[in-house]
């Protein structure tokens, strides 16, 4: 995470993961760890769609180009957060063997998916809103995941229950 815009913490790590896990805890301590990553997702999902909803803007258009950036660095905010809940859920759900190479795995997704990523922001020189639409829609197949999964697992204590 980057907040090379606020004075102070433009270059201090320590603070930054201290004003990111400061509003991690909160959200852990009231919502719980998979409702929390659920709507992180959902956060991210407005967030870009909001982008997306404004990038389309003319090339003299400061305004505009500034939210959309500031937009950008919110989402990666949430993107960090939304990693450390996902983190947090493997830990207690996969012995140490299992999640390491999970772990490994997906970051070996990330790296050869990531060598795409210059290719759809000049794929589409026409129209900008389409990688912001690409990235919402990515973390909204994920948002439509753990609803699933929340969902049943409420579903099977309700069964249990009765």
């Amino acid at each position: 995470i980057q907040l090379a815009l606020t004075p102070g913490i433009g270059n201090n790590n320590y603070m930054a993961n201290f004003y990111l896990s400061f509003i991690y805890l909160f959200f852990q301590k009231y919502f719980g760890r998979r409702w929390t990553h659920t709507l992180l997702l959902l956060l991210n999902t407005l967030v870009f769609g909001l982008a997306s909803a404004i990038a389309e803007h003319s090339h003299d258009d400061i305004l505009s180009m500034w939210v959309v950036n500031i937009l950008c660095f919110i989402a990666k905010m949430v993107c960090t957060m939304s990693f450390y809940m996902w983190y947090l859920q493997a830990i207690e759900l996969f012995p140490t063997a299992i999640r390491n190479s999970g772990m490994g795995f997906s970051n070996l997704m990330r790296d050869s998916l990531q060598i795409l990523a210059p290719q759809v922001t000049y794929g589409f020189p026409n129209d900008k809103r389409i990688p912001y639409i690409i990235i919402a829609a990515i973390n909204f197949v994920g948002n439509v995941a753990n609803i699933r999964t929340i969902c049943g697992r409420l579903a099977i204590r309700a069964v249990e229950v009765f």
